[in-house]
C-alpha cells in the first residue's frame, strides 16, 4: 500500500517553488538584447499606450474645467500631476526592455532624463503648462535615438 508522507510532500513542494523562483530570477534565457528596430518598436508602442492613458486622464480633468479663470491653472496642474504616472510608467517599462547592447548608455541617459523631467514637473507643475522646458532634454535624447513616440 502507498503511504502519503506529508513531510516529503512539503519538502518537494518547497524545492519545486525554489527551483521555479531561481528559473524566473534568471530570466528564463530572455536576457538577450533586442535589435535596435525591435527595441524602438516596443518602446514606441509603450509610449503610445501610456500617452493614450495620459490623454484619458486629461480629458477627465478638462470635463471638470471650472468656469473661474483663477481655478483653471490649479485644475490643469492637477491634471498634469494625475497624468504624470503614465509618463513614469513608460520610463519604467522601457527600462525593463533589453536595449541593444551597443546603445545601453544612450538609452540609460534618455531614461534618466525622463526621470528628471517627471521630478521637475512634480516639483513645479506650472512649468509644464507654459513650456516644454521640463521635457526638453528627454525629448532631444529620445528623438535623436529614434523614440519619436515618447516625446512630450
Amino acid at each position: 500500500m502507498f503511504a502519503f508522507d506529508r513531510t516529503g510532500a512539503v519538502r518537494l513542494a518547497g524545492a519545486t517553488a525554489l527551483s521555479l523562483i531561481a528559473l524566473l530570477a534568471s530570466g528564463c534565457g530572455d536576457s538577450a538584447s533586442l535589435t535596435k528596430p525591435q527595441f524602438l518598436s516596443k518602446a514606441n508602442s509603450i509610449c503610445l499606450e501610456q500617452e493614450r492613458k495620459r490623454f484619458e486622464v486629461m480629458a477627465e480633468v478638462i470635463e471638470s474645467f471650472p468656469p473661474e479663470k483663477a481655478e483653471r491653472v490649479t485644475t490643469l496642474e492637477r491634471g498634469l500631476l494625475e497624468g504624470l504616472p503614465t509618463y513614469e510608467k513608460a520610463t519604467e517599462m522601457i527600462g525593463g526592455l533589453n536595449a541593444p547592447e551597443q546603445d545601453e548608455g544612450r538609452v540609460e541617459r534618455a531614461l534618466g532624463a525622463m526621470e528628471d523631467a517627471a521630478l521637475r514637473v512634480r516639483e513645479a507643475p506650472a512649468t509644464a503648462l507654459y513650456s516644454k522646458y521640463p521635457f526638453r532634454e528627454a525629448n532631444e535624447l529620445l528623438e535623436s535615438y529614434g523614440l519619436t513616440k515618447c516625446r512630450v
